[in-house]
């Protein structure tokens, strides 16, 4: 039913070519078994019919997987209907696999009904087709695709190679080169907060835009007292990227307002009998002592605000001579509900970085509430509405220090980190293989230690990139692709340990007995590290699924050749001789690995179908991906 330059019928050109070849090669064979010795080559005519037994085998076994591929049919409408034809021809048969290279069309002639039940022209089978033919051609180019097959078509690296590749993690060679980097970064951060900083001064550097700004009025003349506090806040909430920043900034703006919000409870409140702090019960008296005015205040005897050192009746800067005529009860009331904040705010479940804002800012606003001299408190807008929208303002001076004039964000730290993460990890597994040998076992630990950096500075960044999408879009979606693969490659790594442990009870003989039993075990290794590197390169939910796949069909092959392999080698007449229990029981380390990796990455493609059904990855369903993948941990 398929047309002719379809996949089906180059497919079957494949099959008669296998079959030309098996008649080569059986030809060949009996004319070497029957020509004269002294015309025979150097193949044993005894042992050709068994080594010829076993090539048909192997050969019949892939015909059979083309085959099977090659009559598979994937309909194009939603809803994934099996083509009738196929269907009618043999009803037990399952549905199989597609390759990841290979969308099969469901092909419906102009005019027929069609498996939904309806009557289709030529017109939209030529479209579907089209369609399909697409879809193809974005896959047939796709890279993640081309490196898993790169991977089993390439040989496999020698132990020199491998010594070469683990060179660049060595120990402190990762943590020198993100240090260079991180010194870049803050290079660059360094001087846009000075450039910030400079134009955030300028109304107090430059004295007559200060004194007008002074002159206006009282409000404007607070803004003056505390324009150092807002220049300090700033810099507080400078960190590497936009997200940390950000981050800092929501923490700060958090804490500031809850303690301006507490102060104008306190004095709006509570107004009619504390109004306006100390400043609302002052007096002015005229100390001869110290040939100055003095403001005094019912509410604290304050003895004075300088280091004037000639008051031999102060103790804490209370005079205790006045102490009796004091008015304590306003006092002790505001002392009593700060330290009652104080108490909420280092309980509750803020951050340090809220609880350090909060405090600071409540403290400053307590001091100036109790000092008699200010009047802050007796305006409006008081001092509390006065600092925050100062902060804000602060707060947007940070926004636009990241964002111009190119944007300095945590989500390209950490595509790049992940990437970096996932070189290594593959790297690691496809070195897993020659452990046994104590060098590379130890450039693979230090490997090891290295990675953690890396996971390190990724977990810092993708923290920090929930603050530049807030959950919302295409970045939030990036955002949790990258932590699902963050999660996988520390799955693929979680039982490296183990392995490592094994190959040190691995002798040498016996690693390369090992070795040559059982080949497919390094093949597994390899496509389990190429994995990973295309994963990272996937860039829609089909792709991934496709890499999937072919993954899931090469992994079912090369089993299929271990549990071959295995059996020749549990014969005690084996060329390779009986495996050891330490090589058994590293090669079963070897084999946990593999396993944790390849279900880590088909737990992504799960993931992805979820989001492209969706529309918009949930967080229930990335939480329940993660949680499968440290499943299989």
């Amino acid at each position: 039913r398929a047309s002719p330059g379809s996949h089906c019928h180059r497919k079957v050109l494949c099959l008669l070519g296998h079959g030309a070849s098996l008649l080569t090669v059986w030809a060949m064979s009996v004319r070497q078994a029957t020509s004269p010795p002294e015309c025979q080559d150097i193949v044993n005519p005894v042992a050709l019919p068994e080594q010829l037994e076993e090539m048909v085998k192997q050969e019949l076994v892939q015909v059979q997987v083309e085959l099977e591929l090659a009559l598979e049919l994937q309909q194009i409408r939603d809803g994934a209907v099996p083509d009738e034809g196929v269907g009618a021809a043999e009803p037990d048969a399952q549905p199989q696999r597609s390759s990841s290279k290979q969308q099969v069309i469901s092909v419906t002639p102009a005019g027929e009904e069609s498996p939904g039940g309806q009557f289709e022209d030529e017109a939209d089978v030529q479209e579907r087709n089209t369609k399909v033919d697409v879809v193809e051609d974005v896959l047939l180019e796709s890279d993640a695709l081309a490196i898993l097959e790169e991977s089993m078509e390439m040989p496999q690296l020698t132990f020199g190679d491998v010594l070469r590749s683990l060179d660049g993690y060595t120990k402190g060679r990762t943590s020198d080169v993100q240090a260079r980097h991180a010194t870049m970064l803050h290079f660059q951060t360094g001087i846009r907060v000075g450039f910030w900083t400079m134009i955030l001064s300028l109304p107090i550097i430059v004295w007559p835009c200060a004194q007008r700004l002074r002159d206006l009025g009282t409000s404007e003349r607070e803004f003056l007292e505390f324009w150092g506090s807002m220049l300090l806040s700033f810099l507080f909430c400078i960190g590497p990227t936009l997200g940390s920043s950000v981050k800092y900034t929501l923490d700060g703006l958090v804490g500031t307002a809850l303690a301006s919000l507490n102060m104008l409870l306190l004095n709006n409140v509570m107004g009619f009998w504390i109004y306006g702090g100390a400043y609302t019960d002052r007096w002015e008296q005229h100390d001869a002592a110290a040939n100055a005015t003095v403001i005094r205040s019912s509410w604290l005897p304050l003895c004075s605000k300088s280091m004037d050192l000639s008051y031999q009746d102060c103790i804490l800067n209370l005079d205790m001579t006045r102490m009796a005529d004091a008015s304590l009860s306003k006092p002790v009331f505001v002392l009593a509900e700060f330290t009652l904040v104080t108490v909420l705010v280092l309980t509750l479940g803020f951050n340090s970085n809220t609880r350090m804002f909060c405090l600071s800012t409540h403290i400053y606003y307590v001091m100036t509430y109790l000092d008699p001299s200010s009047g802050s408190f007796s305006v409006h807008p008081s001092l509390a509405i006065n600092y925050l929208v100062m902060f804000f303002f602060a707060s947007v001076a940070v926004l636009l220090c990241f964002l111009l004039p190119w944007p300095i964000t945590s989500s390209s730290k950490a595509l790049a980190l992940a990437e970096e993460a996932g070189e290594a990890v593959a790297m690691i597994l496809q070195s897993l293989p020659l452990t046994p040998i104590e060098l590379c076992r130890e450039k693979v630990q230090s490997a090891l230690e290295e990675v953690e950096v890396i996971f390190k500075d990724l977990d810092f960044h993708l923290s920090s990139m929930w603050f530049e999408d807030f959950g919302i879009g295409r970045r939030a979606t990036k955002r949790r692709w990258l932590q699902a693969y963050s999660t996988a490659l520390r799955a693929s790594k979680s039982h490296v340990e183990a392995v490592l442990n094994a190959a040190v009870a691995l002798p040498q003989g016996d690693n390369d007995q090992l070795t040559a039993a059982l080949p497919s075990l390094r093949h597994l290794c390899t496509l389990a590290s190429s994995s990973l590197k295309a994963t990272h390169k996937t860039t829609n939910p089909e792709e991934l699924k496709a890499l999937c796949k072919m993954l899931q069909e090469r992994l079912a092959t090369l089993n299929a050749h271990l549990a071959r392999e295995f059996q020749q080698a549990k014969q005690t007449d084996a060329p390779t001789g009986c495996l050891t229990p330490p090589a058994l029981t590293f090669a079963l380390m070897l084999s946990g690995v593999v396993n944790d990796t390849t279900d880590a990455v088909s737990c992504l493609a799960l993931w992805e179908r979820s989001r492209a059904q969706a529309g918009n990855p949930s967080s229930r369903g990335f939480k329940g991906c993660t949680s499968r993948i440290r499943s299989y941990g």
